[in-house]
């Protein structure tokens, strides 16, 4: 996965997180900066090749800046665990009822079934991808 580090990047102003895109692509495809790998990296809107501007006297250490914009983004991780997770039973669920009704039970299972892998999937890349902690980045494989 990669991230948009550009502060005024059309989509961070929509959404308030930066966009995430899959790893072939290598510039942001709303304001054409250049992608980073590291999500805090991302978040802190640091774009390499440019020094980080002024910060105001009463703002909060970048670090705490970090910390309070990684809290969603582990929340939406969890969120699609357990989603995922729920449809998996959900599907499972439905199989053994319509199997045992002499229904094609893995017809009617497969589509929650395929959207809860597809969400506990989801939820478990992006869980690898944040730091345990924020104002540590995450170190390369």
């Amino acid at each position: 996965m990669k991230y948009c580090p550009e502060p005024a990047c059309p989509h961070r102003k929509s959404c308030g997180t930066p966009a995430e895109l899959v790893d072939r692509v290598v510039h942001c495809p709303d304001c054409g900066a250049d992608l980073v790998d590291d999500p805090v990296v991302a978040l802190a809107g640091l774009v390499p090749g440019r020094t980080p501007g002024y910060r105001e006297p009463g703002a909060a250490p970048l670090e705490d800046q970090v910390r309070a914009a990684l809290g969603p983004m582990r929340e939406r991780a969890r969120d699609d665990m357990r989603v995922g997770v729920a449809a998996i039973a959900f599907g499972m669920v439905v199989g053994l009822v319509a199997i045992g009704f002499g229904l094609p039970g893995g017809v009617l299972a497969i589509v929650p079934f395929g959207f809860g892998v597809r969400r506990l999937r989801r939820g478990w890349r992006t869980k690898d991808t944040l730091p345990k902690d924020a104002s540590e980045p995450k170190q390369a494989s």
